[in-house]
């Protein structure tokens, strides 16, 4: 996969995080149904913490298969809105927002 700008991947690590806060089987079955047929799969580093675990997926997941995660955990916890914004509704807080383009001020 292309590398993600840093901010994007920082907000897709805290939006995945606490998904993967389980013991490496867990982490596999959970993914086995959504990821099971992509070549990658078998070569996935499940150990480690959430944070290490969920660096790694994002960085070696194609797009089309980083997508099918995100669409598969915004239907498991009901998060809403688009792709470029989620809301945990337990929280009620956003979890990932697009961020605004840089004006010419901000440069």
């Amino acid at each position: 996969m292309p590398a993600l700008p840093p901010d994007l991947s920082e907000d897709l690590l805290q939006l995945l995080e606490p998904s993967f806060q389980l013991p490496e089987t867990d982490r596999r079955e959970r993914l086995q149904p959504l990821l099971g047929d992509w070549p990658g799969f078998q070569k996935l580093d499940w150990s480690g913490n959430a944070n290490s675990f969920v660096a790694q997926l994002i960085h070696a997941l194609p797009g089309g298969e980083l997508r099918s995660v995100l669409r598969a955990l915004r239907a498991e916890r009901n998060w809403q809105g688009s792709e470029a914004h989620y809301e945990d509704r337990r929280h009620s807080t956003p979890i990932c927002q697009h961020r605004a383009p840089l004006s010419a001020n901000r440069i």
